[in-house]
């Protein structure tokens, strides 16, 4: 006869997690320190811009800005006449 894998009836199916309450506290915490030890890393490789490039980006921005406005708005004005002169 072949022998059987089973447990026996009165075994216990799952045993607590070692270390209890602390345990997963630990692990918890370990792993939000891993999470701020890689920001921590991943903000030491930014290689941020000069300042001659940050004012020349940043006024791209408001040029670009400034144009949109001025075309979605002249787009809305003549919709709105449009709309305003049916019947």
């Amino acid at each position: 006869a072949a022998a059987s894998t089973r447990p026996a009836a009165g075994a216990a199916r799952s045993k607590a997690p070692e270390g209890g309450r602390r345990g997963a506290l630990a692990r918890r915490t370990a792993g939000i320190r891993q999470r701020l030890d890689d920001t921590r890393a991943e903000l030491r490789r930014i290689v941020w811009p000069d300042q001659e490039t940050t004012r020349t980006l940043t006024l791209v921005v408001i040029a670009v800005s400034v144009v949109l406005g001025a075309a979605l708005g002249g787009i809305d004005w003549v919709l709105f006449q449009v709309f305003e002169a049916l019947p």
